[in-house]
């Protein structure tokens, strides 16, 4: 069933060959272009041959930790393997023997199934009860900045000799809506507390006056609430664009300051559709593992909208690879966009397209699908250590070194523009910049 579920993913791969099909055992004289030799020798000289480790096809759990990355070379690309030996860099094909250095198969398959994540004991996780990010492999070994998985399978079908698609990288822009005012509800509660903030911080007097100011003239009337946004923030660049609301609220990390019936919020629904947004759910913080309150939230988005929600992302990407992928599928939904990292940008699947997970309790995939998020804007920096100057170059670095392969999802959030929280000017001008770049990439 596993290799199964990885063969289906090379068949519908944007990379794979126009009309491609993989077959497994097909029967004899078949009609195909190549046959592919899987296991732990080569029974014919006239067959691709992919030597098999058997270790995440096996049914039994195995430590991702003793696992490590080998580089393979073809052509004037670095392939990288997750093998338990350490080896030179060496060739990925061998045209002469028509021999693959590693076990592709259960590469791809440790990666988009999260294997790792899946398996991974408590002691490893983080404050979120998840795997935490520096145990993941591809963080692990500074893998997440490509798209591995992605540019596996096009040199791949390279080396079989087919005519894989090269990509040029494709975008898609998605918001996550956690509150939409700053100095609404219980204001000076926020600004008590946002002064403890600065204070612990050691932000220094500047900060203590930047606090100052926003709540004074946004509670006079004399400017917008910083974290109104929307004017300028949904973009109508003609991409694939999705905006979550929460729409419950269990747990202080919701922090929802709205009502998914009220009328401005029906009115940024209203926009947002009007320049091509789709409207997605984002779960609350507990809804990850509790199906009650993922059915009660989808019900009153489905009814604010006046149509079935098709897309979620969790609250704090809350995800619980046991628990939630079993409650989006029950629930119907069509596609998940929670598999990102929170304190960095990358590439957490090794792919940025859209494929379906992977069901360890039934053996087979699940019928929804996940589209990794790439770049998140508090992730970001999160990972600059909040230096807003940097916030630009190290954005579109990451974007000139993925031109190709794969897919990259954005996600901004309205109020990581507030001038008080971070340099929003900065950060603004990236986000209109990046709005930019990707309309001229069309």
């Amino acid at each position: 069933q596993r290799l199964t579920y990885v063969l289906e993913f090379l068949t519908q791969h944007l990379a794979a060959p126009d009309g491609c099909i993989w077959l497994l055992n097909p029967p004899e004289n078949t009609p195909s272009n190549f046959i592919v030799t899987y296991g732990k020798e080569n029974k014919s000289v006239n067959n691709f041959f992919i030597p098999s480790q058997y270790y995440f096809f096996d049914k039994n759990n195995i430590s991702c930790f003793q696992f490590l990355p080998n580089i393979y070379h073809f052509e004037d690309a670095e392939l990288y393997s997750v093998e338990k030996e350490k080896k030179r860099p060496s060739s990925f094909y061998d045209n002469e023997k028509k021999s693959f250095g590693f076990d592709v198969f259960e590469t791809l398959f440790f990666f988009i199934s999260r294997y790792e994540e899946y398996f991974c004991a408590e002691k490893d996780w983080d404050e979120w009860d998840m795997m935490r990010t520096d145990q993941q492999f591809a963080s692990r070994y500074q893998l997440e900045k490509q798209p591995i998985v992605d540019i596996l399978v096009y040199y791949f079908y390279q080396a079989l000799g087919c005519q894989p698609k090269k990509q040029n990288t494709t975008f898609r822009m998605t918001h996550d809506i956690d509150g939409i005012s700053r100095w609404g509800q219980r204001s000076f509660f926020r600004l008590f507390r946002g002064v403890a903030g600065v204070a612990w911080r050691g932000d220094g007097w500047q900060a203590f006056l930047r606090l100052w100011q926003s709540y004074y003239q946004t509670k006079f009337g004399k400017q917008k609430d910083p974290w109104d946004t929307f004017n300028w923030l949904l973009t109508e660049a003609k991409i694939e664009k999705i905006i979550y609301f929460l729409t419950e609220k269990h747990h202080p990390f919701d922090g929802q300051d709205y009502t998914i019936s009220d009328s401005k919020i029906l009115n940024i629904i209203k926009l947002a559709k009007k320049i091509g947004y789709s409207v997605g759910l984002h779960p609350s913080y507990l809804a990850f593992e509790n199906g009650d309150y993922l059915r009660s939230e989808k019900e009153k988005l489905d009814e604010a909208t006046v149509q079935k929600t098709k897309h979620s992302r969790q609250h704090y990407l809350h995800f619980s690879m046991l628990k939630t992928p079993k409650l989006l599928e029950k629930l119907a939904f069509q596609e998940d966009s929670t598999l990102g990292y929170q304190d960095k940008i990358g590439f957490r699947c090794g792919t940025g397209f859209p494929y379906y997970l992977y069901n360890f309790e039934l053996e087979t995939k699940y019928n929804f699908k996940e589209t990794p998020m790439i770049v998140m804007d508090c992730a970001l920096l999160k990972e600059i250590g909040y230096n807003a100057n940097q916030f630009d170059q190290i954005l579109f670095e990451f974007l000139e070194k993925n031109n190709f392969f794969t897919k990259i999802t954005f996600n901004f959030h309205n109020s990581i523009f507030d001038e008080v929280r971070t340099d929003g000017k900065k950060i603004k001008k990236t986000y209109l910049q990046l709005c930019a770049y990707i309309s001229a990439r069309l």
